[in-house]
């Protein structure tokens, strides 16, 4: 509710971090922004109250960041395959979801991605937000798959072999259409 103590304390902390964003922004680097990932849960606060809470909390931190704040350097990602949570082609650059498939079963998880693609009628880039066991890169160039990029999660997905082994991280990252930080070019 407007003018209630935690609709005020919600916009002191946007606006703090917005001032944590400015040097970027007037440095001219973009920023892949993907706040309330996964808000078609219950899991999270912004998710708790419905589609149409998350869509008006979106909404509202996009129109202070781009209008108020003039942070133009940010790539709006959002993070959910539910139609209803969507809050629309004008405020969202990117579309992504998060998954996490069983151990060690690594494909190009397509199924997942034409069901994020429905979620809008606009061509989009789509990403793996967060995954556990990571894509199959055989899988992902034969199916042609149009995942950008992936973002493992943190802990045992990332640290052990408990999900990936080595040998299917060393293909990834082998891959010719993988893109690592040694491949990019120096811009500077």
């Amino acid at each position: 509710m407007e003018g209630a103590p935690e609709n005020r304390a919600l916009l002191a902390d946007m606006d703090m971090m917005a001032g944590l964003l400015r040097p970027f922004c007037d440095a001219g680097v973009p920023i892949l922004w993907r706040p309330f990932h996964e808000g078609d849960g219950n899991w999270f606060w912004w998710g708790k109250q419905g589609a149409e809470t998350v869509k008006g909390l979106w909404r509202l931190m996009y129109h202070r960041y781009t209008d108020l704040h003039g942070l133009n350097n940010l790539i709006w990602v959002w993070n959910s395959p539910v139609p209803a949570c969507y809050p629309g082609d004008d405020t969202v650059d990117i579309i992504s979801r998060d998954m996490y498939p069983p151990a060690h079963q690594h494909t190009a998880q397509t199924e997942k991605l034409e069901e994020l693609k429905k979620i809008t009628s606009q061509p989009k880039i789509t990403l793996i937000g967060e995954i556990g066991t990571i894509p199959s890169v055989e899988a992902l160039a034969e199916e042609k798959a149009q995942w950008v990029s992936y973002m493992t999660w943190c802990g045992g997905f990332a640290l052990t072999e408990d999900h990936t082994t080595n040998e299917e991280l060393c293909a990834m990252y082998h891959h010719p259409w993988a893109v690592t930080k040694d491949r990019l070019p120096v811009l500077y």
